[in-house]
């Protein structure tokens, strides 16, 4: 199971946006995952009604990991994607986690496997919807 937490749906443009993310096991014991190196969590972001979209990217290598039942992986936001287009350049320029105002879905993606590395795999992902506004124009 993904879990996502977003500590509200409204943002500033010049706000930090936060969240963190789980990979939870249901199961009794633990169980091994296969995934990225980099881990099994990425976020998406999709401007809703627009063109903007940043897909996030995994690690070509495969590492195994425990996951204890109720020890969930967890994960703060992280950027990763590719850096091609003007918006990509200045969304990963930029150290925080901020985006554009208009409305944006964003999204936790948890990939790995549960029998080897590159032997199916499983996808879960949970979903935010956030609506950003313009950040405030100093005053004069």
């Amino acid at each position: 199971m993904v879990a996502f937490d977003v500590p509200k749906t409204t943002w500033r443009a010049d706000e930090a946006i936060t969240a963190r993310a789980q990979l939870r096991f249901e199961g009794t014991d633990s169980t091994t995952i296969w995934t990225s190196g980099g881990g099994p969590i990425g976020f998406r972001v999709v401007e809703v009604n627009g063109k903007r979209n940043i897909a996030p990217s995994w690690l070509l290598d495969c590492v195994n990991a425990s996951l204890p039942a109720a020890v969930p992986i967890t994960t703060g936001l992280v950027k990763t994607g590719s850096n091609v287009t003007a918006f990509e350049r200045q969304f990963f320029r930029d150290p925080l986690y901020r985006l554009p105002a208009g409305d944006w879905d964003l999204t936790a993606e948890a990939m790995f496997t549960t029998s080897g590395c590159g032997n199916g795999g499983v996808e879960l992902r949970a979903t935010v919807r956030l609506h950003i506004t313009p950040a405030p124009t100093g005053s004069g």
